[in-house]
Formats: structure tokens, C-alpha cells, sequence
């Protein structure tokens, strides 16, 4: 329990960059974990192939240059539509991260309560809770500390919440330890 003593409670607020700065890493590892593959790079590996065989079947004359200007045109169209509705959908998650923070930002102060389970962040409307046995991930990026669960929302700590970036990083190491402990923790995104 020792090592305990030496965590929290803490207490803060997330500014307004903080919250946007969240938000974009949520939205971003949500969309890419969920549908990476079919979303991102099999509209690539269509298209190049697309162009492959076309500008091959061209060159041998099997098909008209025409003909061939017009695959490409309506590959290369479908193309852009696809990472026209990756990107949207992006805005959209993007979002939805932001709405689900703004719950966190309304509270004037949280607190961070560090027990041998998990982590807890309370504020006068919210509550989030993250158990070190459902936790997926710890990591420090952009002047916040991000306690990812398998599965739902992450809790952001900025690293200004504690009182020097040593107490920060012997809390990430604290987290990841305790992760570790209870399974199939990846250290490393």
C-alpha cells in the first residue's frame, strides 16, 4: 500500500485545448481500431490495382485508350469518395468524443483517486472509473496521460495534475505494472 500513498487524490480541471486535444485522439484510435483495413487501405490496394491492370490491359491494345481513360476516371472518382467517407466519418467520431468530454469539462474541478484496483476521476456530474483488470493501455502523449479500457471511453489526466513529471511518470509505470498484472496488457500501440 505503500506505493499507493504516493498517488493522489488529485485535483483539476481540462482546459478547453485539453479537451479538443482528447478528443482528437479518442475519435482517431476509435475509427482506425474499429475499421482500419476495410476503411483505409483496401480503397489504396483497389485503386493501384485498378490502375495496374488497366494501364496494362492498355498497353497490350486489349482494350482502347478510351476505354481505359474511363476505368481510370471512375476508379480514381470512387477512390476519392471512399476517403471522402473515411473522413467524414472521422468528423463524426471526432464529434462524438467531443461531446462525450464536454461532460468531463463542465465540472469545475475532478478528482483522481488512485486505489489498488483502478482509477477513479469524480466530478460534481460525472463519474468514470477505469479497474487496472480492463484496462488495455496507459500512455503519455501530448501532455496528457490517457487510461485506455478495452472497451468505452479513456481518462485523460494532464500531466500538470501532478506535481512534477517524475510523479508522472512513476504513475505511468505504477499503471502499466498494475496492467499488467492482470493479464494481456500491451504496452506499446
Amino acid at each position: 500500500m505503500s506505493e499507493l500513498a504516493a498517488f493522489g487524490p488529485y485535483r483539476f480541471s481540462l482546459t478547453d485545448g485539453e479537451v479538443r486535444t482528447a478528443a482528437a485522439r479518442m475519435a482517431l484510435r476509435g475509427h482506425l481500431a474499429r475499421r482500419f483495413e476495410r476503411d483505409h487501405v483496401a480503397p489504396l490496394v483497389a485503386f493501384v490495382l485498378l490502375l495496374v491492370i488497366v494501364t496494362a490491359l492498355a498497353f497490350t491494345g486489349l482494350i482502347g485508350r478510351r476505354l481505359a481513360e474511363g476505368a481510370l476516371l471512375i476508379g480514381a472518382m470512387g477512390f476519392l469518395a471512399s476517403r471522402l467517407l473515411s473522413h467524414w466519418r472521422l468528423r463524426r467520431a471526432l464529434k462524438s468524443s467531443l461531446i462525450a468530454l464536454r461532460a468531463l469539462d463542465g465540472d469545475p474541478e475532478l478528482a483522481l483517486e488512485v486505489d489498488r484496483d483502478g482509477v477513479s476521476l469524480r466530478g460534481a456530474r460525472s463519474c468514470r472509473r477505469c479497474p487496472f483488470s480492463a484496462g488495455a493501455r496507459v500512455e503519455n502523449v501530448g501532455g496528457l496521460i490517457y487510461l485506455w479500457p478495452r472497451e468505452g471511453e479513456p481518462i485523460p489526466i494532464p500531466v500538470r495534475a501532478f506535481a512534477d513529471p517524475e510523479e508522472a511518470e512513476d504513475f505511468l509505470t505504477f499503471a502499466e505494472a498494475r496492467m499488467a498484472d492482470h493479464g494481456d496488457y500491451c504496452a506499446k500501440p
